[in-house]
This record gives C-alpha cells, sequence and structure tokens, in this order.
C-alpha cells in the first residue's frame, strides 16, 4: 500500500512563521481531499496519513504533545455508541499549536499599514489584504479592503475614479484590471517602437543641438562650415544664428565671448588637435574627452505668484550624441507622451506642441512664473502650467506641468517626479555609518525606543500562589550607583515606583559592569513559574544559513537595549515587582529575565519586519544581505525605514554596515559560503586537554556548535563522549588524547 500513495507536498513550518496558522489550515484542507478521492474512512488510517505526509517538521512537534493532544485512544459518541477520534483530535491540537494567540489590535495595525508592493498585481494585493482581514474581525472585510486598496494602491488613476464613482470592491478590481491590462498592452506596444522612437530623438538633437533649455543654440552646422569651408563663411552663419537666438554669449571657434570688439582671435589659427584652421583646440568637437555643457535656468517670480520658493532646471547636453538620450513615454490624459529624464530638473516641461494634443482635456492656468536662461536677461516664453496624472508602468502621480512655446524644446522629466514614478532611484550608498545615521537621525539617537502600538502580555497563572521574597541586602559600596541606575531607569520611562500592596515581589541582583557603573537584574525564578511560555518556533542557526544562502553583501543591525523597547500591559507589570534599599520598583517594559521575553521579541519583530526581502531577525540582532548591492541596499533602507517608523532604536556603534563578509554566532558568513570563525577556531585549537568529566563535557558543547565543520566529528569525538557515560570511568589514555589532538587539528583546517 505505501508503494502507491502519491506524492503529496509536507507542510514546511518555517518557511514564514507568522503566518503558519492560515497555511495549516490549508494544508489540512488539501490533505482531507486527498482522503476524499483515496476513499481513507477509517481513523486510524486518516491520522497515519496525516503524520506521514505532514513532514519531519510537523512529526517532531507532534513528538512533544502529551498523549492526550496526540489523540491516543480518544473518542466521541455517535448514535449512543464510541467511535474513535483520533485523527480529529490530533489535527485540531496541531491547529491550535500553529495558530497565534491573536491580538485584534495588532492584527488591525498590520493590516492598515499594508500597501501594494512594487510589482505587485491588483489582484495579488486584494489577496493579502483578504488574509489579513481574516484576523481581524471587521464588520464587514469588503469595505474595509476597499478602504486599504485605495489607500495603498499605485495607481492615482484608479483611486481618482474609484471616489469619483463611487465603486464597491467588484468594480473597483474590475476598473483596477483593465487599467493594469491597458498599461501591459501599452508597454508592449512602446517596446516595438522604442527604436524608432530613439533614432528620431538623435535625429533631431542633430538639427536642433539638443531637447534641453539652451542658453545658446545649436551651431553644430556652422561649426562644420568653418570646418570645410574657412573661418570667415562659418562666422557668417553664425552671426545668423546669433541674430536669432540674442542671448548666446559663448565664440565657438576661440571659446571667448561673443560679440568680438575686434576679430576672432581663431580666425587663420590651425587646431593643435585636428590640424584644422578656424578654430582653438579647447571648442574642437574631435577632442577624446567629451564636453559637457550645464547650463542653469533659474525661475523668477512675478507679484502674486502662488509660489515663494524659486525653481530650477539643470539642461545638460553632450556636443557629441555618444550616447542614447534617456527617453521614456508616459501617460498624460490618456496620452503616450516621450520625455526625456533630466536629474537635474525640479520642474516638468512640455512643449506647446504637444500641450494642444491634449486639450481639452488639459486646463492652462495662469501666473506662470518667468524662466530665465543663465546669463541672459530675456525670459523664455511660457505658456502657464497645469496639473494632471502622469502615469507609467502601472505607477502614477500628480504634477505640475509648465508648458513652454520655445521652439525645438523637447518635454523634460524633473527628477523628483522621475523618482517618484520608479523610473530612476538614486543610489543609497552604505559605505558610512555616519551617512545612514544622517539619513535616519531618530532611529540611530540615544535613549531607549519603544515600539509604537504594541503592548506586551504577560499570561500569568492565577492558580499559582504569589511569592513576596525577601529582600536582598545591596551592599554599601554600591547603593550609589544602584540609586544612580534606578534613576536613569525611571528616567527612560522603563521602570515605575509601586505603591500600594502586590502579591509578587523579586529581590535584586547587582553586577558590576566593566565600564564603570552596575546592572540591575531581577531574579525572576519565581516569578517565572507562574507565567506561561507562548512558544513561538525560534529560528535556528540552520535556517539562518539556508537564508544566507549566496549572499555577498551583509549588514548587521543591533536594537539598543532590545526587550526594554517593548512595553508592558498595565496588568501584566505586577509580577515584575523588585525590592530595593530605596523602596519597590517594577517594569513597564519587557525585561531580560522573563522565561518568555525572547520568543516575544522574537515574535515581535518578525512581524514588524514581515514582507522584507533578505532580512532576518534573531533576538536583537537583525541581519541584511543580498546577492547583489543594490537587493542589499534596498533591503537596508526598507529595513530602517520600517524600524524608524515604529520607534526603534539602534545602536550605531554595534551596527556593521555593507560587509562582503559577516562574523555571527561563530560562523562567518560571505560570497564563498559559511565558515566557521577563526577566533572561535583559535580557542578551540589552543584549549588544553580537559582533566576531568565537567572540563569534556564543556568542551564537547564548545566544539558542538562548529561540528558542521569538521568531517566525521561523531566519530572523532567518540572516545571523548564515552568518559562523559556513568558507567565509565575516568581515563584519559592515548585514545582519548588522540581524538583531542585530532579533533584540534580538523578545526583547524576548516
Amino acid at each position: 500500500m505505501a508503494a502507491a500513495l502519491p506524492s503529496f507536498e509536507k507542510f514546511n513550518v518555517f518557511s514564514d512563521e507568522q503566518s503558519a496558522g492560515v497555511r495549516w489550515r490549508r494544508w489540512v484542507a488539501r490533505f482531507e481531499n486527498l482522503l476524499c478521492a483515496l476513499d481513507i474512512t477509517t481513523d486510524a488510517r486518516k491520522k497515519a496519513l496525516l503524520l506521514h505526509f505532514c513532514g519531519d517538521e510537523v512529526y517532531n512537534i507532534v513528538e512533544s504533545f502529551s498523549e492526550e493532544k496526540k489523540g491516543a485512544g480518544a473518542t466521541r459518541q455517535v448514535e449512543g455508541r464510541a467511535v474513535p477520534n483520533e485523527y480529529v483530535t490530533l489535527r485540531d491540537s496541531l491547529t491550535e499549536y500553529f495558530t497565534p494567540k491573536k491580538n485584534t489590535a495588532y492584527e488591525v495595525l498590520r493590516f492598515r499599514k499594508s500597501t501594494q508592493l512594487e510589482g505587485e498585481s491588483i489582484d495579488t494585493f486584494h489577496t493579502r489584504l483578504r488574509a489579513l482581514a481574516s484576523t481581524c474581525e471587521f464588520h464587514n472585510n469588503d469595505q474595509e479592503i476597499l478602504t486599504q486598496i485605495l489607500q495603498g494602491c499605485h495607481s492615482q488613476r484608479l483611486r481618482r475614479r474609484a471616489l469619483r464613482d463611487n465603486f464597491d470592491l467588484d468594480h473597483l478590481l474590475a476598473e483596477a484590471r483593465a487599467l493594469e491590462l491597458s498599461e501591459t498592452r501599452a508597454v508592449e506596444i512602446e517596446g516595438s517602437v522604442n527604436a524608432l522612437s530613439i533614432n528620431k530623438q538623435r535625429r533631431y538633437s542633430q538639427s536642433r543641438g539638443s531637447h534641453h533649455f539652451r542658453s545658446s543654440q545649436s551651431h553644430s552646422q556652422s561649426h562644420k562650415d568653418g570646418h570645410k569651408d574657412g573661418h570667415k563663411d562659418g562666422h557668417k552663419d553664425f552671426k545668423r544664428t546669433h541674430n536669432t537666438a540674442s542671448s548666446s554669449k559663448t565664440c565657438f571657434y576661440c571659446g571667448g565671448q561673443f560679440p568680438h570688439k575686434a576679430g576672432c582671435p581663431a580666425k587663420g589659427k590651425t587646431c593643435k588637435l585636428c590640424a584644422k584652421v578656424g578654430h582653438f583646440a579647447r571648442v574642437c568637437k574631435s577632442q577624446k574627452v567629451r564636453h559637457v555643457v550645464v547650463e542653469d535656468i533659474t525661475v523668477s517670480r512675478e507679484v502674486g505668484c502662488e509660489t515663494s520658493s524659486d525653481e530650477s532646471v539643470f539642461a545638460v547636453k553632450q556636443k557629441t550624441a555618444i550616447h542614447k538620450t534617456p527617453v521614456v513615454h508616459a501617460t498624460i490624459c490618456d496620452t503616450q507622451i516621450p520625455f526625456i529624464v533630466d536629474t537635474g530638473a525640479t520642474v516638468n516641461v512640455l512643449s506647446w506642441s504637444v500641450f494642444g494634443k491634449l486639450r481639452p482635456q488639459a486646463t492652462l492656468y495662469n501666473p506662470c512664473p518667468l524662466i530665465y536662461a543663465f546669463g541672459s536677461k530675456t525670459p523664455l516664453p511660457m505658456k502657464g502650467f497645469f496639473m494632471t496624472d502622469i502615469t507609467f508602468r502601472q505607477k502614477s502621480v500628480n504634477a505640475k506641468i509648465y508648458i513652454t512655446d520655445t521652439e525645438g524644446t523637447g518635454n523634460l522629466l524633473s527628477a523628483e517626479t522621475a523618482q517618484a514614478l520608479k523610473i530612476i532611484q538614486f543610489a543609497f550608498s552604505t559605505s558610512s555609518p555616519k551617512i545612514i545615521a544622517d539619513d535616519f537621525p531618530s532611529l540611530f539617537s540615544d535613549g531607549v525606543g519603544k515600539i509604537k502600538d504594541v503592548k506586551v502580555k504577560l499570561h500569568i497563572d492565577q492558580n499559582i500562589q504569589p511569592v513576596a521574597q525577601q529582600h536582598r541586602r545591596i551592599p554599601f559600596h554600591v547603593r550609589k550607583d544602584v540609586e544612580a541606575e534606578l534613576e536613569r531607569l525611571e528616567r527612560l520611562d522603563i521602570i515605575e515606583q509601586v505603591q500600594g500592596p502586590t502579591p509578587w515581589i523579586s529581590p535584586v541582583v547587582v553586577v558590576p559592569k566593566k565600564t564603570g557603573g552596575v546592572r540591575v537584574c531581577i531574579d525572576m525564578r519565581e516569578a517565572n513559574k507562574a507565567i506561561s511560555r507562548e512558544k513561538h518556533p525560534m529560528p535556528t542557526m540552520d535556517d539562518l544559513v539556508a537564508d544566507l544562502n549566496g549572499s555577498t553583501v551583509f549588514s548587521k543591525l543591533d536594537m539598543r537595549n532590545a526587550y526594554h523597547q517593548l512595553e508592558l500591559e498595565e496588568n501584566s507589570r505586577y509580577i515584575t515587582t523588585f525590592t530595593t534599599h530605596v523602596g519597590l520598583r517594577r517594569y513597564k517594559r519587557l525585561l531580560f529575565g522573563v522565561n518568555a521575553a525572547s520568543e516575544i521579541f522574537q515574535n515581535t519583530i518578525a512581524g514588524l519586519l514581515q514582507g522584507i526581502p533578505g532580512t532576518r531577525n534573531l533576538s536583537d540582532d537583525i541581519i541584511i544581505h543580498g546577492r547583489s548591492q543594490q537587493d542589499h541596499d534596498e533591503s537596508l533602507r526598507i529595513t530602517l525605514q520600517r524600524l524608524e517608523e515604529n520607534g526603534a532604536r539602534l545602536n550605531k556603534e554595534k551596527c556593521v554596515f555593507s560587509v562582503n563578509e559577516l562574523t555571527f554566532f561563530g560562523h562567518k558568513f560571505g560570497e564563498k559560503g559559511v565558515s566557521a570563525d577563526p577566533e572561535k577556531v583559535k580557542t578551540i585549537t589552543n584549549t588544553s586537554a580537559p582533566e576531568n568529566v565537567s572540563e569534556v563535557r564543556s568542551f564537547l558543547g564548545m566544539t558542538q556548535y562548529m561540528s558542521r565543520f569538521i568531517p566525521g566529528y561523531a566519530s572523532i569525538t567518540e572516545p571523548l563522549r564515552k568518559l562523559t557515560r556513568k558507567e565509565t570511568v575516568w581515563k584519559w589514555t592515548k585514545e582519548e588524547q588522540q581524538a583531542n589532538n585530532k579533533r584540534s587539528t580538523s578545526s583547524n583546517t576548516r
């Protein structure tokens, strides 16, 4: 029978721990469909197949269950007789295990923060919102999803239409699909004519000189004539051109000011670069170094103009068109318009002739600021401006576009608009921690952060008798340091004074710091007996190794006073009360020493960072990694933004940014894979031979962590492990010494 079983995908517990409950219910539904198809009806066979198909991860979880939860011997009454119920009992136990204890406020917060991801279709966004809404207990899921789509979608065009026509959810999704389809088809058509558009742009550039605003009109043809027919004829052409553009101030033959008070100094001179007569080498067009002309257009304001700050456009052109002009086709008023992307421009510009094609959909407004060419006192002719949606590949922004009547001017897209449309992306340098800290000032500021909209509830078993432990005397020589530390914690809103009776009291443990002062710790051993753990799955080093496989760039973020960044619920604070020589205090934040602290913190931060690629947190450390510098930088910026928006704080001194090798928990990650930390290897190699059973256990515990890097580790250490068994008499012989030496050699070679 086993050979005839069909293949069925096992349940992957740790692929996304936050959605384990939802994924498990979906897996069970598919599994029960399989049972129906195979006509499996007996309870014992259902349970056996569940354990067979679920996979090792789930099987190990089942092994940790009590016999009652495993369903052993479970029955139910059907028509007065007992019927086996082991399968249903085990299935429900696993469902309960994978379903996290729901915090409705937190689930609603996750839902409200959801926005459409880059490249995500509206249907995928809708499905994701539908899954999030299922745990929020909304009265009307469709209405909430509709509102969230309008708030979080990329398309302003869709948003405006929905608000205008009062769409319901089905109508909104249909309209969004239609817009996506039309945009996709437009991109396909655009790709087929893109080469033709570029060629036309290049021919246009050669005849006009540039598509940008220019402080001087193109004289390329005059320059060619100067080479072919002599300097005299070239200057005639130049003067004719100059008469039509009085703003021109530079002679294209000598590079000096034009018009000349006397004759042009380049007349009759031979160029030292091309050996032709009529111009100087500094303006020669055959130079190997390409000259780039940067022209600055400033905007002057008239009285009564609607804005108060000056705008400027930097038009940059190459005198020899070696590279293709950066042209994109964006949609305005349902019309495809070619734009030149200018990363130096602060305003969008459209030619008057193109604007005429958009009427009557576009309305022109005045007054319009006067735009001057650099070095000119004559303003360029401007017709006005209009507001419109600019769409590029399913991304829309509302922007102001100025209309110019200057002949030969192309359509210009500003840096701000191009960045909003995801056409360009400015590089994010991670080489300097100072630069990163400057970009996120509050994230790296002093003090202790507090994660927004999160309050930790400690599950306290009321059946446990509270224990008020006696006060432990604090030595006189450290009392001032303790008082200073308590004042600091109160000032940072981490602890508070206790007024009135309290059932739980724990003693303090004072630990000196290497840097001076003391650390006040709480002995929570008695209190922990009443705190039920949530038992969220914790990631292992194997999980991290799998995640980082193939990555070449790494960063590590260290959260400052990590546990203290999570606030405790009011009803959970009383169990943290502790006694000092200056009175009772209790914690307002999560503290180290609570048995459930690590898993609560891990689960909360994992939920906060959910959806960010290349990001994994292990306790208070957050690892960011990428297969390329760009992938890493994108993930890093998103992670830092997410943390800052949610009120977190990082310790800049302990953070590591953009490195090719990262040492973490005794492992060294790099582009060549994972290897052992050389410092750990050195420690193991230099460790002297153990002298008793306790030292052997300690030694094996240290080397076990590095066992993945030691071939044949189990065989090598077998003589040492024998010494730890109860029935073995301690005896350090040649065999044990050889095992110890071989282990050291194996460690040192990895």
